[in-house]
C-alpha cells in the first residue's frame, strides 16, 4: 500500500493543487461579500403562557354635541402605548375612531376609551367597540364572534373616559 505524505512527489502535488484553487478562488471574487444574517422567528412566548391572549380592540367614539380633538385607550387604567388617535381638523372630529393591541391574561380587565381634548367643556358621547381574542396560533372569534362593547352613552369633561368590563377564565 502507498502511502502519501508532503515530503511525498503525489503529496506535494496535491498541496499544489489545493493553494492553487484556493488563490483562483478569492482571485475570482470582487472583494464585496454579502452577508444578511436572518433572525430566526421565535414564537412569542408570552402568548403562550396559560391563560395568556392578546386582544386587537377597535372603537369609535361618536360625537352628539361639540367636537372631540384627541382620545386614547386604556387597559385597566393605562393608556396602551400607540393607541392615541387625533382629529385631523383644527375644530375637532364629529367621530374619532380608536384602535389598540394588548397583551392580558385571565381575571377581570378594563377598556376605557379616554377623551385627552375636546372643543367645549362638557361633550355627549356615544361609545362602542370590538374586542377580537388571540390565544396563541388560535384566534378566538376573529369575524364571527368577537366581544362587543356598548353601546353606551356618557357626557365627559376632558379626561374622562367611557369604561367597559371584561372577564376571561381559562
Amino acid at each position: 500500500m502507498r502511502q502519501a505524505s508532503f515530503s511525498s512527489p503525489d503529496g506535494r502535488w496535491v498541496v499544489v493543487v489545493l493553494v492553487g484553487l484556493a488563490l483562483g478562488a478569492l482571485v475570482g471574487c470582487d472583494n464585496s461579500m454579502n452577508f444578511n444574517p436572518v433572525a430566526p422567528e421565535w414564537p412569542d412566548w408570552q402568548s403562550n403562557l396559560p391563560g395568556t391572549r392578546t386582544l386587537e380592540i377597535d372603537g369609535v367614539l361618536q360625537i352628539q354635541n361639540g367636537a372631540c380633538l384627541e382620545a386614547t385607550v386604556l387597559y385597566d387604567g393605562h393608556e396602551v402605548p400607540g393607541a392615541r388617535s387625533r382629529c385631523p381638523h383644527p375644530a375637532g372630529c364629529a367621530e374619532l375612531e380608536l384602535e389598540a393591541k394588548v397583551l392580558t391574561a385571565t381575571g377581570h380587565h378594563t377598556i376605557s376609551f379616554q377623551v385627552v381634548r375636546q372643543s367645549q367643556e362638557v361633550v355627549d358621547y356615544r361609545a362602542e367597540g370590538t374586542v377580537v381574542v388571540h390565544r396563541g396560533n388560535l384566534n378566538l372569534g376573529l369575524g364571527d364572534m368577537p366581544i362587543r362593547l356598548g353601546p353606551s352613552h356618557a357626557t365627559l369633561e376632558a379626561g374622562g373616559a367611557v369604561d367597559f368590563d371584561i372577564q376571561f377564565t381559562n
